[in-house]
C-alpha cells in the first residue's frame, strides 16, 4: 500500500512539473496608447488619444482600426451594430496631432443613439499592437450663449506670480513679450429639469468652463486650446511675442464631460501696440 502512494506521489509530481496541472496564462497585451475620450467638439464628434511612443517617421508605418457602434435607445438589452468602420494608415491626412495626441473626427450623427468607438493600433500587416480600446459618445449638448471676449494689454510688473493665475507657459526662447489679459462675463448657467427614481421634479445646475483657442492670421486653427485645462475663473493671461503679426483667439465653452459648444466670433489682437 505504502508503495502505491509513493507511486501516485511521483505521478502527480511530474504532472505538476510538466505543465499539466493548470493551464498556461495567457500573456497580457500591453495598450500602446491611452486617454481615449469621445467628445463633442462644436457639431462634430471628435475622437482623441495619446500614443504611448513617438509617431513614427515613415508615412503608413502603422494603422488604426476604428469600429463605430450604435446603441438602440428603445432597446436596453439589445447588443450594440456596427455602423461603420474606419481602417486607415497612420501618420496620415485622416488624423491631425498635437504633439502625441492624435485627433480624428468620424462621420457625425444627430440623432437619439449612443455610440461607442472602438480603435485598435496595427502594424502595416494590420497585426494588433496592443489592447483595443473604447469610449462611449452619448449625444450632443444644448451650449448656452458665449459670452464676449474683452482685452488688455497689461505691465508684467504689476502681476502677481503668473503660476498663482490662470495663465499661459512662457516659451524660454522668448525673450521679449507683453502680457494680454483676456477676460469675460461669467458663462451663463443652465438650469436642468428631470424626474427622479421617485418621480419628483429635480433641478440641476448646470456650470461651464471656457477653453481658448489663439492662431496667427492665416494660420489653421489648432485641435488643442492653450489652457493646459478648462477655465474656471472668467479671465486668463497670455502672451504675445513681440512681432508684426495679428494673433487671433476664439472661446468655446466646456462642460463637466469636456465637451465644447461651437466657436465664439474671431478677435483678434496684434502684437505690436
Amino acid at each position: 500500500m505504502k508503495r502505491f502512494f509513493a507511486v501516485m506521489l511521483v505521478f502527480v509530481v511530474i504532472l505538476g512539473a510538466c505543465g499539466r496541472r493548470t493551464p498556461p496564462r495567457p500573456e497580457q497585451v500591453k495598450p500602446t496608447f491611452g486617454q481615449l475620450q469621445a467628445i463633442q467638439r462644436g457639431d462634430k464628434i471628435q475622437l482623441s488619444w495619446i500614443l504611448e511612443a513617438p509617431v513614427p517617421a515613415e508615412t503608413n508605418a502603422q494603422w488604426f482600426l476604428i469600429e463605430e457602434l450604435a446603441l438602440d435607445p428603445h432597446c436596453v438589452r439589445c447588443q450594440a451594430k456596427l455602423v461603420k468602420q474606419y481602417s486607415l494608415p497612420f501618420p496620415s491626412p485622416h488624423f491631425t496631432l498635437s504633439e502625441n495626441r492624435v485627433h480624428f473626427y468620424p462621420t457625425t450623427h444627430k440623432d437619439l443613439r449612443a455610440y461607442i468607438y472602438k480603435v485598435t493600433h496595427q502594424s502595416k500587416d494590420r497585426d494588433a499592437l496592443g489592447s483595443t480600446q473604447a469610449a462611449q459618445f452619448s449625444g450632443f449638448v444644448d451650449f448656452p450663449p458665449l459670452p464676449v471676449l474683452h482685452w488688455k494689454r497689461i505691465v508684467k510688473d504689476a502681476l502677481p506670480a503668473l503660476q498663482n493665475i490662470p495663465s499661459a507657459s512662457l516659451p524660454s526662447q522668448i525673450k521679449n513679450y507683453q502680457l494680454i489679459r483676456l477676460f469675460w462675463e461669467r458663462p451663463s448657467e443652465k438650469h436642468e429639469f428631470y424626474f427622479s427614481i421617485s418621480q419628483d421634479m429635480v433641478q440641476r445646475m448646470l456650470f461651464y468652463q471656457m477653453n481658448i483657442y489663439k492662431t496667427e492670421l492665416g494660420q489653421p486653427w489648432p485641435d488643442q486650446p492653450i489652457n493646459a485645462h478648462p477655465i474656471k475663473e472668467s479671465f486668463y493671461i497670455d502672451y504675445l511675442p513681440q512681432t508684426e503679426h495679428t494673433f487671433l483667439y476664439q472661446l468655446r465653452l466646456v462642460d463637466s464631460q469636456g465637451n465644447e459648444s461651437t466657436p465664439s466670433v474671431t478677435y483678434s489682437i496684434p502684437a505690436k501696440p
